[in-house]
């Protein structure tokens, strides 16, 4: 059998996981098994590569001996009778250590096809046993995210929704968020994909060649699993989401028009306060005055007024244009969440629906053939 060192399995595999959030190899989330019941997958893929560099070690070794075999076989046509005893000797030599070479490399690659058949396959069937139970209940969490979101018909306090800074940061943060998020799911889908890959091309690679016509089961598990992983929708997850950040990004400027707005209504409310008290201070000191200069202090007085009036209606004017911008961030607010936000969890919905149909289909194949590993 031809069986390659499991190196790039194990390192494809950590190397993808690094751009995930990572937990503490030492802390107590599961027993030594890895919380499996088929065993540590962890450790038989340990194992594999132990076994894998002891054949890939002695096969090195053998290649070595042969070409000195075929040198000194080479040598006993040219030889005289003298030196030719010996040079046999030494072929018969490096000949029986070839053939036990030869049998502790079969020895190791059947050892190799026990851990694959006898605890491999079982782990791997166990993963998409857990990996079916957990998009069910994902599918249940999204259904009803995005059930709520579907009813949403208005927000409570549009005003302090729209005025407040924090709300403003918000928009922001939650932005960060779902991108972060977005490149989270990313990182989970092209982690599964490598990782399912490195084990497929493994598993080909350990098929002896009399076995080519029909391979291992845990082959035709890697290579269903593999399809399976290449065309699940994630495409229309991550662009969803990249779809919502777009949107809190355009909430997020039109909360910044409308609070500049708001802060301009609130400078001119303050100005015309004091042109009122200003006015009617004015007012007053024309009623107190001598009846001779009063026309004059009137006309005057009558001309501030029209300006205060011409003001006090410029006031109304930018109030009413805050009030449109209060109004537009609301339809933002309420439209990009039941659209943007709606349309996150639909594509999850979907996603999750497809896992859960597609990994159970990948099980029961692997589990009801001829000589099934797992019953379900």
């Amino acid at each position: 059998m031809t069986s390659p060192s499991c190196r790039s399995l194990l390192s494809n595999s950590s190397r993808s996981s690094s751009s995930m959030t990572g937990f503490n190899s030492n802390a107590d989330l599961f027993d030594e098994a890895g919380g499996m019941e088929s065993g540590s997958h962890l450790s038989t893929l340990g194992r594999l590569f132990a076994w894998e560099k002891k054949l890939y070690d002695e096969v090195k070794a053998g290649n070595e001996m042969k070409k000195i075999y075929d040198r000194k076989s080479s040598q006993l046509s040219t030889e005289n009778a003298t030196n030719k005893q010996g040079i046999e000797d030494q072929v018969n030599d490096l000949y029986s250590r070839l053939m036990v070479s030869i049998k502790i490399c079969d020895s190791i690659s059947k050892r190799i096809e026990k851990v694959r058949d006898d605890e491999l396959q079982p782990q791997l069937i166990e993963l998409l046993h857990g990996l079916t139970k957990t998009w069910k209940v994902m599918l249940e969490s999204h259904k009803t995210q995005s059930r709520t979101m579907f009813e949403v018909r208005t927000f409570p306090s549009a005003a302090a929704l729209t005025s407040d800074r924090s709300r403003h940061l918000a928009t922001l943060q939650l932005e960060a968020e779902i991108q972060n998020w977005r490149m989270c799911f990313s990182s989970y889908i092209a982690a599964t994909e490598s990782y399912i890959e490195a084990l497929s091309e493994w598993a080909y690679r350990t098929i002896a060649p009399e076995n080519e016509g029909s391979p291992p089961l845990v082959f035709a598990l890697c290579r269903d699993w593999l399809t399976v992983t290449k065309n699940l929708p994630d495409k229309a997850v991550t662009y969803a989401m990249k779809r919502f950040a777009k949107d809190l990004r355009t909430l997020w400027a039109q909360q910044g028009i409308e609070q500049q707005q708001k802060r301009k209504v609130d400078r001119l409310v303050a100005e015309s306060e004091k042109r009122v008290v200003g006015f009617e201070r004015e007012e007053r000191n024309i009623v107190s005055s001598k009846p001779m200069n009063m026309k004059n202090k009137v006309d005057v007085l009558a001309e501030k007024k029209a300006q205060l009036d011409g003001f006090t209606k410029m006031v109304e004017t930018e109030k009413a244009k805050h009030k449109d911008y209060v109004e537009e961030t609301c339809r933002v607010i309420l439209v990009g969440f039941q659209t943007g936000f709606s349309s996150v969890f639909d594509s999850l919905t979907q996603f999750s629906e497809v896992c859960v149909r597609k990994y159970d289909d990948v099980v029961q194949n692997a589990t009801s053939g001829p000589n099934p590993v797992l019953g379900c």
